[in-house]
């Protein structure tokens, strides 16, 4: 009331703005594979939209929509961060931890010997960091294909010549790596 026996009201009307659901999914992948994030599960209520999706990536990356990509250089594990941003500027955030999967090294060593005498080849010193573990060893001695989950290999080749050999090592966890040296196979003497 004001002193001459007036009175105003005033009334307005609040209209509470829905707050996004901030959502993403993936899938872990070896190191050097790239990663999908999926946010195309984020929400929002009464046709509001999401006009921004704004990630950070763990590793000093961001992307900027609602499918985004990365590729991770070192295994490990990563915070990812996604932010949506709704057309009425309100913002939801959710994190999640992405497990990069270390991918294993290839290597082998033999030594050249003559016709009809097995060539031993050991991938011994093959390895991967903690917690990968080598599973199997893929011999292709000159097209002919070999898988073991032991590291050493004997192989007899038909010819004196020299031959391509590769080897490629998987984890438990499908990451693979592969590497090719020429064996040479000695005519006797």
């Amino acid at each position: 009331n004001s002193a001459d026996g007036c009175s105003q009201e005033l009334t307005k009307t609040a209209r509470t703005l829905p707050k996004p659901i901030a959502a993403f999914t993936f899938d872990n992948k070896c190191t050097y594979d790239a990663f999908a994030f999926n946010a195309s599960s984020s929400t929002v209520a009464n046709g509001d939209i999401l006009t921004d999706y704004n990630w950070t990536y763990g590793d000093g990356k961001t992307g900027t929509s609602a499918i985004s990509s990365n590729l991770y250089s070192t295994d490990g594990t990563y915070n990812v961060k996604l932010i949506v941003t709704s057309d009425n500027n309100c913002k939801d955030t959710v994190e999640a931890d992405a497990t990069v999967l270390p991918v294993p090294k290839a290597t082998f060593s033999f030594s050249d010997e003559c016709l009809n005498t097995p060539i031993s080849f050991n991938a011994g010193n093959s390895s991967v960091n903690a917690p990968g573990t080598i599973t199997s060893y893929i011999w292709d001695f000159a097209g002919t294909t070999a898988v073991s989950s032991t590291a050493t290999r004997d192989f007899t080749f038909p010819e004196a010549n020299p031959y391509l050999v590769k080897l490629t090592v998987a984890t438990s966890d499908n990451c693979v790596h592969d590497t090719t040296i020429v064996a040479t196979v000695h005519p006797r003497s």
